[in-house]
């Protein structure tokens, strides 16, 4: 029996940086979205009851164990704001008023 094919999952600057190894407990919530799916949101990260930019700013350059370090430190939180594809289907097209149903449903896994 074969293990369970992890999927791939990508966590993207606005730029097109791969930021995935650098935002591991984002990674791991993602993979909880169905299959070929793409939502746009931002990466917060929150100290002292207030967004701590300069925070997030330090974890973008993390990797590995210092990532996995700052990420129980300073944990990343995705504020996700519209979807873009959904089991492999482009939405990007679709007005706003279709894609926000479809994102609420996908959204309530508490991703």
């Amino acid at each position: 029996m074969k293990p369970p094919q992890r999927l791939s999952v990508a966590v993207q600057s606005r730029h097109g940086s791969d930021l995935s190894r650098a935002f591991p407990e984002i990674e791991e919530a993602v993979r909880r979205l169905p299959g070929d799916t793409a939502v746009d949101g931002e990466l917060v990260v929150w100290e002292a009851g207030r967004l701590a930019f300069e925070r997030l700013q330090q974890r973008m350059h993390q990797r590995g164990a210092a990532a996995a370090r700052t990420a129980t430190e300073w944990p990343a939180h995705l504020v996700a704001f519209d979807l873009l594809r959904l089991h492999g289907a482009d939405l990007t097209g679709r007005p706003f008023s279709e894609r926000q149903p479809r994102f609420r449903r996908c959204s309530s896994r508490r991703v």
